[in-house]
Order: C-alpha cells, then structure tokens, then sequence
C-alpha cells in the first residue's frame, strides 16, 4: 500500500508504503516497509471490536452523524484506515461499532466535520468517547512586507492560550496548521471557543520570513473571525542561507512561537555512544558532542565534530555515520527544543514553545500509590520519530513520591511526554492523560533475561533482536522486543503472567539464523525467568534458476520452509518459518539454512530436497517453465501518448486476482506462478478511461496499453437494509 500526499506543486508518493494483510480471525496487520531492506515480519493479533460514542455538551448521544475509524496507531506513525470502509452513521445510542482491526491497537476515530469540532476526548480500554459541539472558523488574508497578498508558499499555525481551551494537550493535537492560496488567504476550521495565538511562516526563495504572533478570541458570537497578518523579515535584509558552510557542519535558528529570535540559547549536539553498536538507534545511550549559544539573530554554528578528523568531516560517509544525530536546546524561559541534525543547506529551524511541569502518577491495580518506582521521561511523543532523544541520559528522572507522583519541569508545554519506568516488576495496564498530567496504572509484570550463545556455547556477539509474545494476547498487551548487547545478554521487563513465545532474530549476518522459536511459561510468583537461546549456524546453499531453453530467470522467489510442532495446550499445531531470496539478472540465488537436509522451492512450487554442508558446497539448480511462472512486462500510454505512471494494474487468472502498479516511466512487470495455461487478463483503470489484454502464459512480448473510454464500463445501484432504508458508504467487491 502506497500514500500520495499534495504539496504547493504536486502530488508525491509518501516513503516506502506498507504491507497489509488481512486474514480470517485476526485483526487487519500493517507494518511499515524501510530501505534498504524492504523484508518485514507480520505479527497477527486477534481481531478485536472498538467503539466510539459521540456526545455533545449536555452528554448527550448524537445520532445519525458520519463516523469512522481513520487511521491505525502502529506505534511508530498512523496508518489510515478509513479508505477499506470502516465508515457509518452512529445508531440510536449515539454509538458506533467497527471490528476487523487488532486487539491492542485501538484506532483514532474521525466524524463529520462539517458540522462539528471536537471539545474532549475520553478513551478506556476499547472505547473511545468524543464530546463534539459547533465548530467555528478563522479566516483572513496574509500580506507580504510590501503590502502585497502573499503566496501559496505560507503555512498558518494556531496555538490554543493555555487556561482558553478545554480540550486536552494531546489528543488531538492543538497546533491546527493551514495553507494559504495564491492570493495569500487562509481558513482554519474546526475551532472551539478560547484564545488562540495565530502565526504564519513562508520558507523559499532563500528567505525566512515569520510574523509577530497575534492573539484573537474565538467566541459563540463569531462563527467566522478575521484575522489578516503581515510577514516581515526575520532580520534585516532578510535571513542569510545558513547550512553546510565551508565545515561541512550544521548550523540553524532558533526561535519561538512567535517567529523572534531566541538569543543565548545553549545548542547541543546529541549522538548515540558509539559502543552500543547492538543496539537500535532509538534504544541507544546519548550523549552531547558539543555545545555552542546562539547569538543575538538567534543563530548558530559548530565549527568542530569533537572525535572526527578533519579530513571525514563533510563527506558523505560522515552525514551517514550522524544520520541519527539531533540537536537540543534548552533556553531560559523556554521548554526543552529537539530536531533532527541536517547537514544541508538550508540549515536546522529549531522552535521553542513555553515551558510546562509533567507530571505522572503510578497506580496499582486496586488504585493505591506504587512509591519509590524508578520513572524517567523516555522521549517527547509529539517530535518526529526520526528524531530520536530519549531524555533519561539527561537527568529528566527520578523516584515516585509518597503520593506515586513524580514531576518534571523544563519541556515544552506543546509536546506530550512519552514515560517509562521500572518494568521488572511492573506493567501497564492502563493510561490516562489529561495536559500535562498522565495517570498510570500497573500491574504485575516479569522479566525474561538470559544469553544468546552459538552453538559452540560462546555468547553470540551480534546485533539480535529477542521478542516475547502472549499465546493470549490481551487487548492491552501484545508482548515486548529487546535487542542483544555485544555479550550476547538480553532482558525483556514488562511481561505479564502466562505463556509467551520467544523468538529471535539475526540482523546483518547471513551465516546465523534465530533459535528454535520457545514457549515458556512466565510465573505467577517470582519476577525473573531465566532462559539461555542458541542460534542456529546456517551455510550457503548456491544455484541457478533457468527456464527449458536454458536462459536464466531472473527475479523469482527462491524460499526454505521450515515446519515444527507447538506443543502448547494454547495453541496447538504447526509453526511456519521461511527463509527466502531471489535470483539475479543470471539467475543465481545464494540462500542461507540449518545444516542438514532442507527443501527449497521456486516460486511457490518446483521444491526439491538438497543436503546443506558445513563447508558452504551445496549446490542445487532448477530448471522450470515459463508457462508455470509466466512474465508480463508493457508499458501504459493516455490518449495523447504520455506515460500514465504509479497507477494500479490488476490481472486475473481464472479466479484469482493479482495486482502491480507502473513505475515512474509508465511501465510494469508482473511476475508469478499459474496453476494452468488459461490465458491471463490484464487491465488497467485511470479514472474514466481504461486498457485491458490479454496474454497467453509463455508469452512475453512486451504490451502497449492505450488508454480509452471503451474498455471502461458501469454498473450502478442501491443497497438498501430489510426496511428500505438506504445504507451509506457500503464496501462492495466483485
């Protein structure tokens, strides 16, 4: 699945995507695809119900008002539902009821807002409640420095007055953003009553322009309030280019919500240490490089990277070694800023927001204090999760008081904090925040700590990712990861009673695989369960893929299954493990497996069994046909002759439904095995105009696909309930 998103220009494809699946009895499972290694694992949790409940002030239900489950919280960033039909009306009870997704996700729900904005929201456990109510709207127009409307170029931020707005600070978030149109003007929608401060920014050109922020109220008396404002230049003359400089080095602003400059500003430069090489960089220790202030324009420069010869700074290994670099402010009179270190021109824009006291409160599961606990703040939630600072290797904690509370002062009142505290004995039940202040609950939690070793009996000195799973998985807890450190010791906290399953994964060596995935029982009394882990040691099993007429075959899936026995009373049957990797433009393959014998097939089928040697000689070939695994490559034209890129399209074999998309040229490949020579449908859709062909397996003359309206047709009609009644928005597959 792939995202497009619109700019001032044009529309874009958003990263890599995401792979979806959808299985029988199990929740909808995304996970997020990287480069430079687009392998992902889909872990499958039970399906699960949610419910929202709209309400109005008066806690009232509202019925018949257009919701839907938006987007799915996968941990690390939202992926958006409500484009597979997660949509309705809410019923008599003002409530409405979605299944299909996972348990221990619940989703971020959206209404109809056209009609209302959202006052608080409520969420426990699967139930989610919003209290809506009118909605009011600011508008206006933004004048560049000589008195001109402005351009599209210029983004509008709304901040609500702390004390003016009664909706929490985190859900939703209060920074509403806007865009202006060519002619300079703007519309936020979606307000409530309260205080806002209103700034805009533009960036292009080589200029930094900003606003002094301006306050307006928002009241029951002005559905639409007009707020014109006027850019002027940041510093005389504008801003210079600040970035790279001759250093190779990064340098930025500073500012604050309202786009001055924020002088004597301490900036840090933040790296993970570099002995925790095991370790991911969101989970490594930090520390601070080197420190500089900004000067009077609020700028700032480092004109050392302290522990890197000169000759490294400014290359393009030295950017890659410091990707995950960031930057810290801190200010008087100004919350903790983080950013993520860019080493290009342009710089790093880095603004401050007022401070606010956190605070967080540790109950158990019969509502007393827990004192004493270890808590620390792990990150700020809000920042972008590239930028990575985790603020326990800065002093941000320390021990629940009396009361279980523990507070912390000096961070952003813009941003929501992410906390963690001492799982070894503890786990989350449950969470409730409300600005500032987040109440959490707890209940008893085990830790599973060991060595992964080879199977020589050393420890296993390599980057490991170790996981637990309930065979149960509660709708609050779906396991817990830890990576190995470099002596191969691993420890996951925060386990609840009850079977687990372990597994283990080997990153960046070919020649190990994962133990045999093990099922423990974590104990309802004690609090640490031993459990050492052996790697499998794996040789190379090389060969060529070739088609009857002895050319290679390039691009197919050449995989190993694995099958064992779960003896687990919870979970019965048979446990699947693959290893896979493809052929080249030759067609030579090279995949990694236990010693021993092994079956390898090609393309879901042709398997063969081959004994994999210690000394990396196995050798096995196919020879497959190319009616079995058939390639259908072309190209897709519009009516004037352009290439019609990124664009869906679907082939049909008998019943089965395949699907590709074109690339930014407009061509396509299609690759995959048949179950018998029937010829195959090819068709592509692009609005109201459309292509179809059709192949015969074997085939690979390449196509050329002309769009038109004739190979486009309709079928139109009504889906209505037992009583006539229309139902909106239905999810209808051919």
């Amino acid at each position: 699945v792939r995202f497009q998103v619109k700019n001032h220009r044009e529309w874009y494809y958003t990263g890599n995507g995401w792979i979806m699946a959808r299985v029988l009895g199990y929740g909808l499972t995304v996970e997020r695809v990287r480069e430079p290694n687009p392998a992902v694992m889909l872990r499958l949790a039970p399906e699960q119900q949610y419910s929202v409940a709209l309400r109005d002030a008066e806690n009232r239900p509202l019925t018949g008002v257009t919701v839907c489950a938006d987007s799915l919280n996968t941990g690390g960033s939202q992926f958006p539902v409500k484009w597979l039909g997660y949509v309705g009306k809410t019923d008599a009870r003002g409530e409405y009821h979605v299944s299909g997704l996972p348990a221990g996700k619940p989703p971020w729900f959206d209404w109809d807002r056209g009609k209302y904005a959202l006052y608080h929201t409520d969420r426990v456990g699967t139930r989610t409640t919003l209290t809506l109510g009118p909605r009011y709207s600011l508008a206006g127009t933004v004048y560049s420095p000589d008195g001109k409307p402005a351009d599209n170029k210029i983004n509008v931020d709304i901040l609500p007055v702390e004390g003016t707005d009664s909706r929490p600070i985190d859900v939703p978030r209060t920074i509403r953003g806007g865009k202006c149109d060519s002619k300079g003007r703007y519309r936020v929608d979606g307000l409530i009553p309260g205080e806002y401060r209103v700034s805009v920014f533009r960036w292009g050109g080589g200029d930094l322009m900003r606003t002094d922020s301006r306050r307006v109220s928002v009241t029951a008396n002005t559905p639409v309030l007009r707020a014109d404002l006027r850019l002027t230049p940041l510093a005389p003359g504008g801003v210079p280019r600040v970035g790279v400089g001759s250093y190779g080095l990064p340098s930025g602003i500073v500012t604050n919500r309202a786009g001055k400059p924020v002088p004597d500003a301490e900036v840090s430069w933040v790296a993970p240490v570099a002995n925790h090489s095991f370790v991911f960089p969101s989970r490594k220790e930090q520390k601070v490089l080197t420190t500089v202030k900004t000067d009077r324009a609020g700028r700032f420069a480092f004109r050392s990277a302290p522990g890197t010869p000169a000759h490294v700074v400014g290359t393009k290994q030295f950017r890659r070694d410091h990707s995950s670099d960031v930057s810290m402010v801190r200010a008087d009179g100004y919350g903790l800023g983080a950013s993520p270190m860019r080493f290009r021109k342009g710089g790093n824009f880095v603004t401050l927001a007022p401070p606010q006291a956190h605070s967080v409160s540790f109950r158990d599961a019969n509502g007393k204090p827990v004192v004493g606990l270890p808590v620390w703040v792990d990150a700020l939630a809000d920042a972008s999760p590239w930028t990575f600072i985790r603020l326990k290797w800065f002093g941000y904690g320390g021990k629940t008081d009396g009361s279980g509370t523990y507070r912390v002062a000096g961070l952003p009142r813009s941003e929501t904090v992410r906390w963690d505290f001492d799982q070894s004995r503890h786990r989350v039940l449950r969470s409730q925040r409300s600005g500032g202040n987040t109440i959490i609950t707890l209940g008893q939690g085990r830790t599973l700590e060991g060595t992964i070793r080879l199977p020589d009996g050393t420890p296993a000195k390599k980057q490991i990712l170790v996981s637990a799973r309930p065979m149960i998985p509660a709708a609050s807890y779906i396991g817990r990861d830890a990576s190995a450190d470099e002596n191969g010791r691993y420890r996951i906290t925060g386990l609840a009673p009850g079977p687990h399953r372990v597994h283990t994964s080997v990153l960046g060596d070919r020649t190990l695989l994962g133990a045999t995935p093990l099922e423990i029982e974590m104990p309802e009394a004690g609090s640490i369960l031993q459990r050492d882990l052996i790697v499998q040691r794996a040789a190379k099993v090389a060969g060529r893929v070739t088609d009857t007429d002895g050319k290679p075959m390039a691009h197919l899936e050449v995989s190993n299954r694995r099958d064992f026995q779960l003896t687990s009373g919870y979970h019965n049957g048979e446990q699947i493990v693959t290893n896979s990797t493809g052929t080249d433009a030759d067609g030579t393959y090279e995949l990694y497996l236990p010693v021993g014998e092994a079956q390898v097939s090609v393309a879901s089928g042709d398997t063969r069994t081959v004994l994999v040697r210690e000394d990396d000689s196995a050798r096995l070939d196919f020879v497959v046909s190319r009616k079995n695994i058939p390639t259908i490559t072309g190209r897709v034209l519009d009516t004037a002759g352009k290439p019609v890129v990124w664009n869906d399209v679907i082939l049909r074999h008998g019943k089965r439904e395949y699907g590709t998309s074109t690339k930014g040229n407009g061509y396509f490949k299609w690759q995959c095995r048949v179950t018998d020579d029937s010829p195959i449908t090819v068709f592509v859709k692009r609005g109201t105009e459309g292509a179809v062909a059709r192949v015969v397996p074997g085939d690979e003359t390449p196509l050329m696909l002309r769009l038109s309206k004739a190979a486009v047709g309709y079928f139109a009609g009504q889906l209505v309930d037992t009583a006539g009644k229309p139902i909106a928005s239905p999810m209808i597959q051919l």
